[in-house]
């Protein structure tokens, strides 16, 4: 066996185990900071406070409508929300657009769903409306 076929057996096992991930450039996209998200008017939302942790959601804010929040990517997860569109972003603690829900206004940061809100890791579906 060569030292290149030994390297990636080894890889492979690292990355099974959990010990080692290898970052595509999809998911290094997918990852948004608090910076990058602002500055593309987007709505991004993280599974940790303060814009940390996996970043399961990123949406232009080019336009309205209403989204899931998938089951394994993020629903049930979010505890910080950035809104960096012109309009109002609604999160349900529901799918469908249903339930208790939180409203973020234009050009808001919420570092904290868990402090006054009482809101983390409850989001399932949000809506981006003109208010």
């Amino acid at each position: 066996m060569s030292k290149k076929s030994v390297r990636l057996a080894l890889v492979g096992l690292l990355a099974a185990a959990g010990m080692f991930t290898v970052a595509t450039p999809a998911a290094q996209a997918a990852t948004r900071g608090y910076a990058d998200c602002n500055q593309a008017g987007q709505v991004c939302m993280w599974e940790d406070g303060g814009a940390q942790g996996d970043n399961w959601v990123t949406r232009s804010g080019a336009k309205t409508g209403k989204w899931e929040i998938p089951a394994w990517n993020g629903d049930n997860e979010i505890s910080s929300v950035l809104n960096a569109t012109k309009y109002c972003l609604t999160l349900y603690s529901n799918d469908g657009w249903t339930g208790r829900t939180l409203t973020l206004r234009p050009h808001t940061y919420l570092p904290n769903m868990k402090t006054g809100y009482n809101f983390n890791d409850d989001a399932e579906s949000y809506k981006l409306y003109s208010c």
